[in-house]
């Protein structure tokens, strides 16, 4: 058993040198495990960059699109189809084909579908305008040629009636 005692000097020697061996393991799991980490990471906060870049484009040129629909959506109240207004019509005009164009550009894009569907949904309220104005001049000319019609029926009969009158009268003496 005497062989088993170990000074306290050479506890302290080989204490290091368990030390130095745990350090060096360290060290090395370390590098083995984590010797391309920061390129990775440098990759990955790229990435992360790219796509907040496209994120604030898109929120960018949705600003300017809703500019456009906000004015489209102003002219169309304006519109009167009755008023010749050809420069409120040609900014109509221009303001859809702007949002078709911008369709247009990221068809692949899901989100700008929705560009699309505001261009056909202001075509047809601008069309609806048209047609609805034209149906209802078209029925207030009818209404007025029937007003004059019956009015020019009703003078026609009164003179037959008094000419029969004339006539029977001048035919009793």
């Amino acid at each position: 058993m005497k062989h088993l005692k170990i000074n306290t000097e050479e506890k302290a020697v080989q204490f290091g040198y368990i030390l130095i061996l745990w350090l060096s393991f360290s060290i090395l799991f370390i590098y083995v495990c984590f010797h391309d980490y920061s390129k990775s990471q440098i990759r990955g906060a790229n990435i992360l960059m790219e796509e907040i870049d496209e994120i604030n484009a898109a929120q960018y040129e949705q600003s300017i699109n809703i500019k456009h629909i906000d004015s489209l959506s102003r002219l169309l109240a304006l519109y009167n189809p009755e008023n010749k207004q050809s420069y409120l019509e040609s900014s109509i005009v221009l303001e859809l084909n702007e949002l078709k164009k911008t369709y247009e550009k990221k068809q692949k894009d899901p989100s700008f579908s929705i560009y699309m569907k505001i261009n056909n949904l202001y075509s047809m309220m601008y069309f609806d305008k048209k047609a609805s104005w034209n149906t209802i001049n078209n029925t207030n000319f009818l209404k007025k040629n029937l007003n004059d019609c019956e009015i020019g029926f009703q003078q026609n009969q009164n003179n037959i009636t008094l000419q029969e009158v004339l006539e029977n009268s001048a035919n009793k003496e």
